[in-house]
Parts: structure tokens; C-alpha cells; sequence
């Protein structure tokens, strides 16, 4: 990770922090408070009781809801997942999605829990004035604020990193600095900022390129040094979109041209098989076909054994970079390093024909 993008998150965790913390003092301080006379503290729990009545029916009819919207996203997001070449990512998406409607509904839980204790002691408060009733009823309400805002926040820094470096390939920058745009976007969204029409826009934007800036990203940082890990989840990424039907053998590739550019590919079998294309040849025609010619490496992945290039693979890379570096990813993250000349040793290229 850059250390401008853990600066970031390390203030993102540090503000969580605060927040929770912070509401756990709140919850603390109202409790404190004078509860009243028996009889109020008999209709505050009356009341209490009441609204806990509320929120087990309330609760109880979104179980039902979130259960099978949580089944439909196993089944469908982010692809049906019978046809997955990942299957993992559909768990991992449905259980993201359960994971933010538990803590959500523990917001509202603590919320409304506070608000039952608070609204009896600032009935009593009010008695001595204004000011106390207010301060006992504004420190209740904001316990419910904090969790919120909390929980929203360590959601919102929650980044896809294979689709940011995905973006970052397609937009012409640098991965670090589209992880940093992701994460200053989600705050300044969290913050109240927003995009829906032009000036709201102009203003985000302006604000987005003042943080940025501040933690050193260039607004023309190009994407002058993609990494192998980058390079490698990208490969895993362009995985799932295999069409392998047959051979239940998915494989993606991602190619790095000498100009920073990552090109993805996929392999794409056929009823004839003969008609296959490979996940490498995938990409390389993909960059041809946008202008490149130069390539320094590529990266290989699939679900299955190492994915190794096949020769016809190899014969199509060597026309274009016959020293390419080679990198297959397998498995559990089992990763493997080569180079095309040794893969294809004494290969036959554009050199080899006579002027």
C-alpha cells in the first residue's frame, strides 16, 4: 500500500474510532442523569417497552426481506453463480451484505434504546430549565448519529481494490491514485457533498483534487508503475468472465504494455472446441487492436492447475515481445514467474525473416 492511501485510511480507522467511543460516553452520560420520580420511571419503561414491541415486529418483517434479497445476491451478484468462474465473489458479496444489515440494525437498536432512556431524563431536566432538558435530548439523539456515521464510514472505505485497479487501467492512471479518489469521493459523500447536478459537481470535484493533492497524488499521475500483485489481480479479475463451459476451466489474462496499459482478456471456448481462443491471445489481440505493440509482461490466471501459456499462445506473444516476462497465478494464490524465451526457447519471430 502507498503511504499517502495508509495515511488516509489510518485517519479513517482513527475517526471510527472516535465516533464509537465517543457514543459510548454518551450512553454512559444519559444513563448518569436524574431518572425521575417512580412513576415517570414506570412510563419510561412502559414506554420502553413499547417501542422494544415495535422493533422485534419491524425487525422481524426485514429478517424476512434481507434473507431473500441476500439469496437473490448469492445467486446473481456480481454474475448468475452457476455460470461463476468465481463463485467465491457471490458468497462474498452476499455475506458483505448481510454484515451491513446486522450492523444497521444495531444502529437502530442502540438508537432507540438511548432515545427511551433520554427522553424520560429530559422530562425530568426540563424542570430545572431549558438547557439541561435540551443537552440530555441532543446527546441521546447524537449517539444514534455517531453509530450511524460510524458504521457508514468503515463501509464506505471498504474498496474493491481488483475493480479500482481495474478503473485505474481504464481511465489511464495510476492504481494509487485511484484508490486515494475512491477513498476521498466516499468521504466527501459522507460529508454531505454530492454530484447530481453541474455545480454540485464542480464543487466536489474541486474539493476531491484538494485532498488529493494535499496527500502528493498528481492530477496526471499516469500509471507509470503497475506491480506484479496489481498486475496478477487484474489477471484474477479478467477470470471472471470466462466462457468456459465446456472445459469448467476459467483463465484471464492481463497484459502490460511499455506504456503503462493494461489490457484484459479472457478465454472464450466453443461448441467446435477447435474454435477456442485463449485468455492470452485474448488480451494481446485486444492491445493490438487499440494500438499497442509493445509489451514488458503479462499475468495468468486461473481456477484450475497452473495456466501456463499454450504454444499457439506463446507463438502469438513472441511476435510482439519475445522477451516478455511471464506471470501465472493458481490455486490459493500460488504464484509462479517466468519469461517467454524460456517458455519458447529458439522461437520464431518477425526477426527471423529474411529483409
Amino acid at each position: 500500500m502507498q503511504p499517502s492511501l495508509g495515511i488516509m485510511y489510518a485517519l479513517c480507522f482513527v475517526a471510527i474510532a472516535i465516533a464509537f467511543a465517543y457514543a459510548a460516553y454518551l450512553i454512559k452520560w444519559v444513563r448518569q442523569q436524574d431518572p425521575g420520580n417512580p412513576q415517570i420511571v414506570k412510563v419510561a419503561g412502559l414506554i420502553q417497552s413499547g417501542a422494544n414491541a415495535f422493533m422485534r415486529k419491524e425487525y422481524t418483517i426485514l429478517a424476512g426481506f434481507a434473507g431473500v434479497a441476500a439469496v437473490l445476491i448469492l445467486l446473481f451478484l456480481p454474475s448468475p453463480i452457476w455460470a461463476s468462474a468465481t463463485p467465491l465473489n457471490n458468497v462474498k458479496m452476499a455475506i458483505a451484505y448481510i454484515c451491513g444489515t446486522v450492523f444497521s440494525a444495531i444502529a437502530g437498536k442502540l438508537g432507540l434504546f438511548v432515545a427511551s432512556l433520554a427522553n424520560a431524563r429530559s422530562a425530568v431536566a426540563a424542570s430545572q430549565g431549558i438547557r439541561p432538558a435540551f443537552l440530555i435530548g441532543f446527546r441521546g439523539g447524537a449517539v444514534m448519529g455517531l453509530a450511524v456515521v460510524g458504521a457508514c464510514l468503515l463501509g464506505d472505505i471498504v474498496i474493491s481494490y481488483p475493480r479500482a485497479l481495474e478503473q485505474a487501467a481504464e481511465y489511464g492512471h495510476s492504481a494509487r491514485r485511484e484508490l486515494c479518489y475512491l477513498l476521498a469521493h466516499g468521504l466527501f459523500h459522507l460529508m454531505g457533498y454530492d454530484h447530481m447536478d453541474p455545480d454540485e459537481q464542480k464543487e466536489m470535484r474541486a474539493m476531491e483534487e484538494k485532498a488529493l493533492g494535499m496527500a502528493g497524488i498528481a492530477r496526471g499521475e499516469g500509471p507509470a508503475s503497475v506491480t506484479d500483485a496489481e498486475l496478477l489481480a487484474l489477471a484474477r479479475l479478467a477470470m471472471e468472465n470466462s466462457y468456459s463451459p465446456y472445459s469448467h476451466y476459467a483463465v484471464g489474462a492481463a497484459l502490460l504494455s511499455a506504456d503503462g496499459r493494461v489490457f484484459q482478456g479472457c478465454n472464450i471456448e466453443n461448441a467446435s472446441f477447435g474454435l477456442t481462443n485463449c485468455a492470452e491471445r485474448t488480451a494481446l489481440f485486444k492491445a493490438v487492436s487499440e494500438g499497442a505493440r509493445d509489451f514488458t509482461a503479462i499475468a495468468i490466471a486461473s481456477n484450475g492447475s497452473a495456466p501456463y501459456p499454450c504454444g499457439a499462445c506463446r507463438q502469438a506473444l513472441n511476435e510482439f515481445a519475445p522477451g516478455l516476462r511471464v506471470l501465472v497465478t493458481w490455486g490459493e494464490g500460488e504464484v509462479d514467474e517466468t519469461t517467454l524465451p524460456a517458455l519458447l526457447p529458439h522461437g520464431f519471430g518477425p526477426k527471423d525473416l529474411p529483409d
